[in-house]
């Protein structure tokens, strides 16, 4: 691997293997920012929390439900060989070999110079390494395997103890105490039928011996409960050399030595500092108006947030040096003083309590004395308020406003920032962190995750977040120099103007795999972008401009439609609301880009691997003249899309008789490309009965398609023009030419608007090749929202 000897040592990739939706993806990491970008349900926040997890969590916060769901069945097998009397010490070994396969483990590969192999000394795998790449496999395993099938043994005996027919298996039963059981009517053809819910006393299960649980009914059942007890991390240095590449967005993990070099988790918690922001960051004010008693320090959070960062970096009580001294005589002198008026406050209510005969003179004294520390004084509700303009000239000018009146779009970008800055000086160990237990030492990189930052953002400080983030984490001098630690941040999103604001080269897209495609559960792959075009700098530079401008969801998207213009931009949104509801319920994305340009987009329509529908012009010409479509008429296309990405050999008269497989394009296990252009229509004029007309462009193909809407719509322009030329006695024929003279100049965003400002355009049909586009394009959804119908996990 080429490598800059100036670069800092840093992470390059990380590999997750059967950890819930990522069966085996590898997410490279940039040098900077890294975006995470996909639709629900793709395993963005997997990827972040394994990395959390396997850097910085502990084995026992794992649960069975964060293995891949196809290795259950495997967990199953195991555990019936784990059941044994006995295990050897080579069974055991093979066992737990196999169950290793099956859990959760990630795989982080460090790029490291020759200078900097000092710090990953244990990770080194051989003694002519010099510089390059290492990397070390946190893998979730049993922590002795004998204990985990004698525990598992035991447990199955003492449910054997009991009569076996009174104690059913059944993968989904619980504990008693956790989920009643009712008996089951017998199955209908291979079908259970509903649980029968005893009538007697619906409010109250009644029990039976006939259907009580008893746990556990297998192998897997008794992990739901157990696995966490039995589990442990465990690390190994990897070998560079056998490190594969991806193979169509799936990673090739590398299988471990026999025996695999093992080290200590010491030493890869000393390389990495992990620090997160959820998505979750309690900035509403749901939680006070649910309860009234929430304590202030609970309800304003950037107070909190405020007070931590303080405490941790500017409490002039932990342990004070001479700058602190001013600060703490100021404390004193004022509690001093506040003393005082609390001393003759008080001194009337306690003498009247002198009265009473209390204290008396062997009770003791009240003394009331107050306790001033910063810290309590950034904990009140108005330790932080914003200040409001006031332009009527009175003394001050402004007004003070409490954080809670302020919109939570700032509440919110103030929380991150405040965080990423707490982070950073935490690392660094700025101000009283550096007199914390670490010491001195700073790990040599900072890897910072932060979920979905756009919540209640505004979308153009979505955009500066995107561009500044990173400089937050790095703006200190300390980080300044060539040779300083290395920050990296992470960031998943479903905001297409923070995907926008990122490189390509930075964008790692998730893709949904449907059952069967690498598992026989569904599972997700990870695409970098970067290289999708390869070395076509061109075609990679428009594509960057385009989507910047287009400000497009593309990334996010279950479908994508490409229109050839804004026509088609217009309506077709609407032709989908109106006539094809999976569609308008689903995630599309429409772009509106030119036939001639369509084409430029392949390699990421490709490796986004979304089902796409392009929708563009036959643009028909003769003797490379554009010429009304005709048949037999010896004309080819001039729209390189259909050309180039359809493969098409150019000629209209094959274009026109083509059928719908014939249509498609890029095909794989998960996704197609569909080309939508004009095809013949028959039309009825009212006059000598129904004709062939071959319309050339979406405007006389719509018009076409609803001759008798157009007869009566209002308006100027190309509409007039429609209108018109419907009024006269001329053929179906006659009227494509004349339209397509028409349109050569005419506006047609004007003529769109027209069609979509009638009061009858839920009336109007959907061109017949649109409709039949848009019916594939429909399926495709549906089969994409069966296969992966689950929330995000």
């Amino acid at each position: 691997m080429p490598h800059d000897e100036e670069s800092a040592l840093r992470i390059e990739c990380v590999e997750i293997q059967n950890y819930r939706k990522l069966a085996s993806v590898r997410v490279d990491l940039a040098s900077e920012t890294t975006l995470l970008v996909g639709a629900n349900n793709s395993g963005k926040t997997s990827a972040l929390i394994a990395m959390r997890a396997f850097l910085a969590g502990d084995a026992n916060t794992f649960r069975l439900e964060d293995v891949t769901l196809s290795g259950w069945s495997e967990l199953e097998a195991i555990g019936e060989r784990a059941a044994r009397e006995q295990l050897d010490e080579d069974e055991a070994a093979i066992l737990l070999r196999d169950i290793r396969r099956v859990l959760p483990s990630m795989d982080i590969w460090f790029e490291v110079s020759a200078s900097e192999s000092h710090l990953v000394g244990d990770l080194i795998p051989t003694l002519d390494w010099s510089g390059g790449r290492v990397g070390v496999r946190v893998s979730l395993e049993p922590r002795n395997i004998r204990e985990l099938a004698t525990d598992y043994r035991e447990a199955r005996d003492r449910r054997a103890t009991l009569d076996p027919a009174t104690a059913p298996s059944t993968e989904e039963s619980l504990a008693p105490e956790e989920s009643p059981t009712f008996p089951v009517e017998a199955a209908t053809d291979g079908v259970a039928t509903q649980p029968v819910v005893p009538e007697a006393v619906p409010s109250i299960p009644q029990r039976s011996s006939e259907s009580f649980p008893i746990w556990p009914g297998s192998f897997v059942e008794f992990l739901r409960r157990r696995l966490a007890r039995h589990v442990t991390f465990r690390y190994y240095v990897l070998d560079p050399d056998k490190l594969a590449p991806t193979v169509d967005g799936l990673a090739l993990p590398q299988d471990l030595d026999d025996p695999a070099t093992e080290i200590d988790a010491s030493r890869l918690r000393d390389l990495v500092r992990v620090d997160e922001i959820g998505a979750q960051r309690g900035l509403s004010e749901s939680r006070a108006r649910s309860n009234p008693l929430a304590s202030s320090a609970e309800t304003s959070r950037l107070s909190r947030q405020l007070s931590d960062y303080y405490s941790r970096h500017l409490d002039p009580t932990d342990s004070p040096d001479a700058s602190d001294v001013e600060a703490l005589r100021t404390i004193a002198q004022a509690q001093v003083e506040f003393d005082k008026r609390l001393a003759e406050a008080f001194a009337g209510a306690l003498g009247e309590m002198q009265s009473l005969g209390y204290p008396g003179v062997t009770d003791p004294r009240i003394l009331v004395a107050s306790r001033l520390t910063p810290i309590d004084s950034l904990l009140h509700d108005s330790a932080v308020s914003f200040l409001v303009d006031d332009a009527s000239g009175e003394a001050g000018g402004s007004v003070r406003l409490p954080e809670g009146h302020s919109g939570l779009g700032y509440q919110n970008l103030i929380s991150i920032v405040f965080q990423l800055m707490g982070f950073r000086d935490q690392w660094l160990g700025v101000g009283k962190a550096r007199r914390g237990a670490r010491g001195n030492e700073i790990e040599p990189i900072h890897l910072v995750l932060v979920e979905e930052p756009e919540a209640h953002l505004h979308v153009q400080v979505q955009q500066v977040f995107a561009k500044k983030a990173y400089e937050v984490l790095r703006n200190n001098p300390i980080l300044q120099d060539e040779h300083a630690p290395t920050s990296q941040l992470v960031i998943s999103t479903h905001s297409s103007h923070i995907a926008h604001e990122m490189p390509f080269a930075n964008l790692r897209y998730f893709r949904r795999l449907p059952a069967g495609t690498q598992r026989t559960v569904p599972t997700a792959g990870v695409a970098s972008l970067g290289g999708v075009f390869g070395t076509e700098i061109a075609t990679k530079s428009f594509v960057t401009r385009y989507l910047r401008a287009q400000h497009s969801d593309l990334f996010f998207a279950d479908a994508i439609i490409l229109v050839e213009g804004p026509a088609e931009r217009m309506l077709v949104p609407n032709f989908i609301r109106v006539s094809f509801p999976a569609l308008d319920s689903s995630y599309v994305s429409v772009l509106e880009i030119g036939g001639s340009h369509a084409h430029r987009l392949r390699p990421l329509i490709v490796a986004l691997r979304v089902p796409t529908l392009v929708i563009t012009d036959i643009d028909a010409a003769a003797a490379g003249k554009s010429a009304p479509v005709q048949r037999g008429a010896d004309q080819q296309t001039t729209n390189p899309s259909l050309k180039e990405w359809l493969a098409a050999d150019g000629s209209i008269d094959l274009l026109l008789d083509a059928g719908s497989d014939e249509k498609l394009a890029d095909l794989t296990d998960t996704s197609a490309v569909r080309f939508a252009y004009q095809v013949p229509v028959e039309v009825d004029l009212g006059g000598d009965g129904s004709t062939e007309v071959l319309p050339s462009t979406f405007e006389d193909a719509l018009v076409a398609d609803n001759p008798d809407f157009f007869r009566t719509l209002d308006g100027a322009g190309l509409t007039k023009k429609v209108r018109d030329a419907l009024a006269t006695n001329m053929t179906a024929p006659e009227l494509m030419v004349t339209l397509f003279e028409s349109l050569k100049d005419a506006k047609k965003a004007e003529f769109a608007l027209d069609v979509l400002g009638s009061e009858s355009f839920e009336s109007v049909k959907t061109p017949g090749y649109i409709s039949e586009g848009l019916r594939w394009l429909e399926s495709k959804v549906i089969k994409v929202v069966v296969d992966t119908g689950s929330a995000e996990v």
